[in-house]
């Protein structure tokens, strides 16, 4: 079984740049986000390793009905807590390992299941994101992961020896502005960015 390995941001503290979007309504927006994306992993047959101090999460997997294994983040930036989630999803008996963000809405099970059945025996895959620029998934089997997210992180992806997939366009919404949140939601999102967008909606 592959383990998808998501490092997530304590909700208050993520996504400042979506400014237009107020304080509690972007942390609600950033759990949302979160959910929907592990439960696309979970419904593609992943087992969920979550790295994180987000001290939320446990009853919000509770209430989405999503089993995973939670662990305290080390410290560092989101690469070091990929590498911890992975480390642990290998000693385990992981020999796939999916790293993904945490900011994928549109994400789905075929798209994710599309992705793990391009891979070959041993190897570093990646998907860039939409832009080409960054990484939504970073994936490894039968070697080391070695993450190196942010920023340009495609480009050291590849030059780490990490192969390029062509993957679904669900794989590659990230969400990091108002403009990223708004081409997910014309694509189509989960159930929770949904019920989010609807309540923002409805309030408005």
């Amino acid at each position: 079984m592959p383990v998808a390995v998501l490092a997530i941001k304590p909700w208050a503290r993520a996504k400042s740049r979506l400014e237009a979007v107020a304080p509690p309504e972007r942390a609600a927006l950033v759990r949302a986000m979160a959910l929907d994306t592990c439960a696309a992993l979970a419904a593609a047959g992943c087992r969920l390793v979550l790295v994180s101090d987000e001290p939320g999460l446990p009853a919000a997997l509770a209430e989405a009905g999503l089993a995973a294994t939670v662990l305290p983040d080390p410290g560092g930036g989101l690469n070091p807590a990929l590498r911890a989630g992975a480390a642990a999803a290998v000693r385990d008996g992981a020999q796939t390992v999916l790293a993904a963000v945490s900011d994928l809405p549109a994400l789905d099970a075929d798209a994710v299941t599309a992705v793990l059945d391009r891979l070959g025996p041993v190897g570093r895959w990646f998907v860039p994101d939409r832009s080409g620029v960054g990484t939504s998934m970073l994936l490894a089997r039968g070697t080391a992961l070695e993450p190196a997210f942010e920023g340009a992180s495609a480009a050291r992806h590849a030059a780490s020896g990490a192969l390029a997939l062509e993957a679904p366009e669900r794989a590659r919404l990230d969400v990091d502005d108002e403009t990223d949140l708004a081409r997910a939601l014309r694509h189509g999102v989960g159930g929770w960015t949904a019920a989010w967008a609807a309540a923002r909606v409805g309030a408005g």
